[in-house]
């Protein structure tokens, strides 16, 4: 009988007729129920008080981005007394655009303050590397001639080797190559975000840019017979002629989608690619068809291809070893010490390479 099936004492004496083993079952139910509502009681209250919590902080001023109060005994700045390796910092060597400026510190008198003889001078070198109060640009301007044929209505213009031909117009005045290859550094080297580059520059340089204009300048260096794609191209066929290539690969993102970002390595180089799968094909894409090295993988099922049959293969000696350790933990008896003797192999193996 279900709770709600159960006879209530006001609306009828059924319980007075009930056997004891049923009495006993309905205080069972009841029992669980309450602790039932009990267990959702205490966890509404949790909720409840962390509600409340959450709309007293939204109330009051707080520090951006707060992610709660941090660990009592923070750990003092700096490095540890006599621990890690010491450095110091060199006196900066002048570039040829850079300005030095040679300044004098005397003493306040060549005398010495207590006995009165005179000091024995010399000079020790101190500096202060900076920029200037304001960045400092370098604005070419171009006096272009025009020129029209009063005759047959011909136009032309003139020219200079550092100046597009297209650049006329709303394209008329653009950004030079030095601050357009520091802002791509910023996104594509460190990594700062692409609507943050604009900013970092204005502050660092002076000069405005907008997002789409930096996306556009990676596109074109990128296009077919850009300077980029081209030094990209070269290492591709270096990667092609090497002897030994290593390989290595890790998951990536497109747009938030899943993608793989795959590394070939030779003893010069390191050249990737990012694709959507990775299959042999993706992998035939770097070597080409006349591949004639020695490929280091690991085990991954793109490598054993029968596409890739003809390449011959060294498999990491180090995700052998992960395997191993993992059919160690499984296997008892002479299995277990074959598979043991293995890996101490293969650590000889690796440490007689190194």
């Amino acid at each position: 009988m279900s709770i709600s099936a159960m006879p209530i004492a006001g609306e009828s004496d059924d319980l007075e007729n009930l056997s004891l083993g049923g009495l006993v079952s309905l205080v069972r139910q009841q029992l669980e129920r309450v602790e039932t509502l009990e267990k959702e009681n205490a966890t509404l209250r949790a909720e409840n008080a962390s509600l409340r919590e959450q709309l007293r902080a939204a109330k009051r001023p707080g520090a951006p981005f707060s992610k709660g109060p941090g660990p009592g005994t923070p750990k003092k700045p700096g490095r540890p007394q006599g621990k890690g390796r010491f450095e110091r910092r060199e006196e900066p060597v002048p570039g040829p655009a850079d300005r030095v400026e040679e300044l004098r510190a005397p003493l306040d008198c060549p005398d010495c303050p207590q006995c009165g003889a005179r000091l024995e001078v010399s000079e020790r070198v101190a500096t202060v590397e900076d920029t200037p109060p304001e960045p400092v640009r370098i604005i070419r301007r171009f006096h272009v001639e025009h020129g029209v044929c009063a005759v047959c209505g011909w136009r032309g213009r003139g020219r200079h080797a550092d100046l597009a031909p297209g650049q006329h117009g709303a394209t008329a005045h653009r950004t030079g190559p030095q601050v357009m290859a520091r802002a791509l550094t910023l996104h594509y080297h460190f990594g700062l975000p692409l609507c943050k580059v604009p900013a970092v520059i204005q502050a660092a340089t002076g000069i405005g840019l907008s997002q789409s204009a930096l996306t556009q300048a990676a596109a074109a260096l990128c296009a077919p017979g850009a300077v980029l794609r081209t030094a990209y191209e070269q290492l591709r066929e270096a990667v092609r002629a090497s002897a030994v290539v290593n390989t290595d690969d890790t998951g990536w993102r497109i747009g938030g989608v899943a993608a793989f970002l795959m590394g070939f390595f030779t003893p010069l180089a390191a050249v990737f690619q990012i694709r959507w799968r990775h299959r042999h094909q993706e992998v035939a894409d770097m070597l080409g068809t006349c591949f004639a090295g020695l490929l280091g993988t690991d085990r991954g099922t793109s490598y054993e291809a029968g596409a890739l049959d003809t390449i011959e293969q060294q498999k990491c000696l180090s995700h052998l070893l992960k395997n191993l350790s993992v059919v160690e933990e499984t296997k008892t008896g002479r299995a277990k010490a074959f598979t043991r003797g293995l890996k101490a192999i293969l650590r000889e193996a690796i440490q007689l390479w190194r």
